[in-house]
């Protein structure tokens, strides 16, 4: 297992800040929820089982728990938590990490929520180019394959991932789902790119 970074939270701040500003509601998640809420983005993993509940792999679980306990009044929300996964660490992935992610729930027909989509990764674009100042030529979108998804793609910085987006169905309700900002990886990107 790799050191722990140092979290840059004014980097954190800077997102959570803009993100609100484009209508994103920041309330606190869960970090630890039931298997349906686990499983509905991706399979249980009892390594980060604690007693009856899972750790979650991102705030996301989190909205779902929410949303499983009726608890969700509206549509566009972000939340800041760790992240516990069992991926293969590098320099840019890490085991566990913080994220703000972004989350909108809908009971539209999947072609509203088609446009929302766009609507929403336009924000994150625009974030990472102008509050992370980050030149278009660096940027590129790469569709991905998720099981658990309608559709998601990646966005990715000097080759780099930055962030994972797409639209999930959840309960028979639509969402979408996004990072906003995840760090250590964020300042890891942005260092990438130092003197390019």
């Amino acid at each position: 297992m790799q050191q722990q970074e140092i979290i840059d939270y004014s980097l954190l701040s800077k997102a959570i800040k803009y993100f609100s500003k484009k209508g994103f509601k920041q309330i606190e998640t869960p970090w630890r929820v039931s298997k349906q809420a686990i499983e509905g983005t991706f399979d249980s993993d009892e390594s980060f089982k604690t007693d009856d509940k899972f750790l979650v792999g991102s705030a996301e679980q989190g909205f779902l728990e929410l949303q499983l306990q009726d608890k969700l009044k509206g549509t566009q929300f972000m939340s800041v938590s760790p992240c516990f996964r069992n991926d293969i660490e590098d320099y840019y992935h890490q085991q566990e990490f913080m994220k703000l992610e972004l989350i909108y729930f809908s009971n539209y027909e999947i072609i509203k929520e088609e446009i929302q989509y766009q609507i929403i990764k336009r924000f994150v674009l625009n974030f990472i180019i102008k509050k992370l100042k980050i030149k278009t030529s660096d940027i590129a979108i790469l569709e991905t394959k998720d099981n658990n998804s309608i559709y998601s793609e990646d966005i990715l910085i000097n080759g780099i991932e930055y962030g994972s987006y797409g639209i999930r169905q959840f309960q028979g309700k639509y969402y979408i789902y996004g990072t906003g900002v995840a760090l250590p990886r964020a300042s890891k990107i942005l260092k990438s790119l130092e003197g390019k």
